[in-house]
């Protein structure tokens, strides 16, 4: 469903409207666009990919507070922010779990 926060047709609008009509807002540009599967199926390096940042993401959500913002710190300067230094070094294996 689509998030809305003035008219539908305003710049504001974003998101999915029952699977038909996408809202979205790229480089500054609003647009309203029609919904499409994708017509070939992912490949089996897609889906790996697609599983490293799903294994990413849920291992920063896992963090404690204090984590995060050390990893804020040391992206200081860096042109990125510490959620995007954690997710590199998390894909390129510097990061340990368990």
């Amino acid at each position: 469903m689509a998030v809305v926060r003035g008219p539908l047709f305003s710049v504001e609008a974003h998101g999915d409207l029952c699977g038909i009509l996408t809202y979205r807002k790229g480089r500054g540009n609003p647009g309203v666009y029609g919904h499409h599967e994708p017509k070939v199926p992912n490949t089996a390096g897609q889906v790996s990919q697609q599983t490293s940042f799903t294994s990413a993401i849920s291992s920063w959500r896992a963090l404690p507070g204090m984590s995060k913002v050390w990893w804020g710190e040391k992206a200081r300067g860096m042109r990125l922010t510490g959620y995007n230094m954690y997710v590199q070094n998390y894909l390129l294996g510097l990061i340990q779990t368990e």
